[in-house]
């Protein structure tokens, strides 16, 4: 099994991009280790470059030295006549005994097997005359994972953070089961979603008003003359006695709404119960009201999955190479809504379903909103924001302290790459360690008051 390692936040990001096209397939690990060592030959083949066009041509010897090396050898060769023979095809210095009986024989028999055998086994499938399912040949994906096994090892000995693996992590729309026997089992009641409804119906009425008005005040109204319908322009009329009839003004809006917005919401177990509440039905009146407004966004949420065979291997893994890896456990992300998705019902149930599901476990915060930032990274809108809602640090099993560490270097990273970040803590404050720009949600009315004045601030810069 292949070990992932973060070296760089960027070709890490690359690698997310190419997981989130897939939906949770699995994330390619070449960009990981291919760069790095095509820099290096590129180098090594520019330096050969220089080397032959910058030095002088050797001279080649002449016909005349050629001759007079020709005569030179063989009056050595006539005077050391005398010396032991050489032998065709037999070193100097080697043993000049006369082979036992039957040693010539046994050793062109030997010749004879080993050039079939080659001809047989030939790599690029060429001659031979053997069926080649009979052959030991080694598992080249075997061969391949030992290879990035090696490669990793060697780099992740100096590396801050160290994955075990990206294979079993998942990022799929959260799977709703409202059938009968789920009703009757308590897996499902259909009055979670009027009550999610009724409960944010006022405060979404309120922030989208709020934002409307804080859109149209980022808006430019421009009035451009010169077209032949619209409304009159009268400093234009003198173009009527030119026979020009382009004497009518349009409104040109240049809307402020080039903004994306993700949703990030922390699943852990440590969010069971009023806090899951609270954050899902305050990210449903976010996502409501930006998609009144217009505003594209997506709802993700984060935690981990137990996976018994990753949880082996990495045991097994981390024995042999014996590095402490800082995150082992698989990450789950369920997606609420899309970027592209409007909000029907079905959409609605995802959101108020996940306070009452049993998929929280633990909560790798860094690689969740790294997941996160390679999502709106694709995103052709410039202004790009990600709020996170969590009440704590990361906790999984795996190195705690490099997985706190490699949170503060994604959000800082991520300031870098022009995304802004906001922290909500969901009745906590452990935010204030993350994100430079955080508050505090006790309860979800709170919402309306310090997500506009947040919101106020991001859309008029």
């Amino acid at each position: 099994m292949s070990v992932a390692i973060d070296i760089q936040d960027q070709k890490l990001w690359n690698a997310y991009k190419t997981f989130s096209d897939d939906e949770g397939k699995g994330g390619e690990l070449d960009d990981l280790f291919d760069n790095e060592d095509d820099e290096d030959a590129d180098g090594a083949a520019d330096a050969d470059n220089e080397d032959d066009d910058d030095g002088p041509a050797a001279p080649s010897p002449s016909d005349d030295d050629e001759d007079e090396d020709d005569d030179t050898a063989s009056a050595d060769e006539d005077e050391e006549g005398d010396d032991e023979p050489k032998l065709p095809g037999k070193k100097p210095g080697s043993s000049d005994e006369e082979p036992e009986d039957g040693e010539d024989e046994k050793a062109s028999v030997e010749k004879d097997d080993e050039a079939q055998d080659t001809a047989e086994g030939d790599p690029d499938g060429q001659g031979g005359t053997e069926d080649l399912g009979e052959m030991d040949v080694p598992d080249f994906d075997q061969l391949l994972a030992e290879k990035i096994s090696e490669d990793a090892l060697s780099a992740g000995m100096d590396a801050d953070y160290i994955i075990y693996t990206r294979d079993f992590d998942v990022i799929a729309p959260l799977a709703i089961d409202n059938s009968e026997k789920a009703v009757k089992d308590g897996r499902w009641n259909d009055k979670w979603v009027t009550e999610l409804e009724d409960e944010t119906r006022g405060m979404t009425g309120v922030m989208q008003k709020d934002i409307q008005r804080m859109m149209a005040a980022r808006s430019q109204v421009i009035r451009v003359p010169g077209y032949k319908s619209g409304r009159l322009h009268s400093a234009g009329l003198h173009r009527v006695l030119a026979g020009d009839d382009r004497v009518f003004r349009r409104m040109h809006e240049n809307k402020s709404n080039d903004v994306v917005v993700s949703l990030l919401n922390d699943n852990s177990g440590s969010m069971w119960g009023i806090k899951m509440k609270t954050a899902m039905t305050a990210s449903y009146a976010l996502s409501s009201t930006l998609e009144r407004v217009g505003i594209k966004h997506e709802v993700l949420g984060f935690t981990t999955a137990y996976s018994n065979a990753a949880q082996k291997e990495a045991d097994i893994e981390a024995t042999r190479t014996g590095i402490e890896f800082s995150r082992v456990m698989p990450i789950y992300m369920p997606i609420f809504k899309g970027f592209d998705e409007r909000i029907t019902p079905e959409i609605k149930q995802r959101f108020a379903a996940a306070p009452h599901m049993g998929y929280q476990n633990a909560n790798v915060d860094g690689e969740s909103v790294e997941y996160a930032l390679a999502r709106i990274l694709k995103r052709p809108e410039k202004r790009k924001v990600l709020i996170v809602l969590s009440d704590g640090q990361p906790a999984a099993d795996g190195d705690m302290g490099q997985q706190i560490a490699h949170l503060k270097r994604t959000i800082a990273t991520a300031a870098r790459m022009g995304v802004e970040t906001v922290g909500i803590g969901i009745l906590s404050d452990a935010v204030r360690h993350f994100y430079p720009k955080h508050f505090v949600l006790n309860q979800v009315n709170q919402l309306p008051g310090l997500v506009m004045q947040e919101l106020k601030r991001i859309l008029t810069a």
